[in-house]
């Protein structure tokens, strides 16, 4: 069974009728809202003109006093100050950054094995005197005993070559050699030919020479060079 409204009892109807009231009075409530605004802002221009007619009249009166009387020290900004302070503290961190990278450096190169300088040796020294001989010297080298002493050595060593013999073959070879620094003959070649038996003989007998007082260049030994001339001479029948 279905119930019916009568007209006077169904507020659908005044629905319009509601939403307008509330419109006007929402409207109205915003309105007396600005004008109270309005006035509380009026008010307070009305004090600061007061104020600032007073703050006016004190800045003349400041006027009169001398500008070299007072002062004032610039006071630093607390941006400043934080910046000073940060620039302070990178500093010392770098510092310390670099104080940490300079000792790990150190302790890197003492860690690696640095070899030691190479000395010079005198075997080196040694070698080099070996090389140097001296053409002229202070003090010439000798054969044990003089020159009369080589003459006699000579007379008795020297072979003469049967060949040369033979063919009647006479002259006289020029040798020259090295007496070293410790006195041994060596190096011995022929500069002036005679006879190739003859050449041969005298190198021979130059090489077979003993031991001889070497040469002094500064007052020490040296290597030196020597001519030696080996006569070969026949004897008439």
């Amino acid at each position: 069974m279905r119930i019916k409204k009568t007209p006077e009892a169904d507020l659908n109807n005044k629905r319009t009728l509601f939403t307008l009231i509330g419109l006007v009075l929402a409207f109205g409530f915003a309105y007396i809202c600005i004008e109270m605004s309005d006035s509380k802002v009026k008010e307070i221009n009305e004090n600061e003109m007061i104020q600032t007619g007073t703050d006016e009249t004190d800045l003349v009166d400041n006027t009169t006093q001398d500008d070299e009387e007072i002062e004032e020290m610039p006071e630093e900004q607390p941006e400043e100050i934080a910046e000073q302070l940060d620039q302070t503290l990178s500093v010392v961190e770098n510092d310390k950054e670099t104080k940490g990278q300079l000792n790990d450096t150190k302790e890197k190169l003492d860690s690696i094995a640095i070899p030691p300088a190479p000395t010079q040796n005198n075997s080196d020294d040694e070698d080099e005197d070996e090389k140097i001989i001296f053409t002229k010297v202070d003090k010439k080298a000798e054969f044990p005993g003089g020159k009369e002493a080589l003459r006699k050595w000579l007379a008795k060593n020297l072979t003469y070559p049967q060949v040369a013999i033979d063919n009647n073959i006479t002259g006289k070879v020029m040798v020259k050699f090295v007496v070293s620094k410790t006195g041994e003959v060596k190096d011995a070649k022929v500069i002036r030919e005679v006879d190739p038996s003859l050449d041969e003989e005298a190198k021979r007998v130059v090489l077979s020479m003993p031991k001889w007082t070497p040469a002094e260049q500064h007052n020490k030994p040296c290597n030196s060079y020597y001519t030696l001339p080996v006569n070969f001479s026949l004897k008439e029948n």
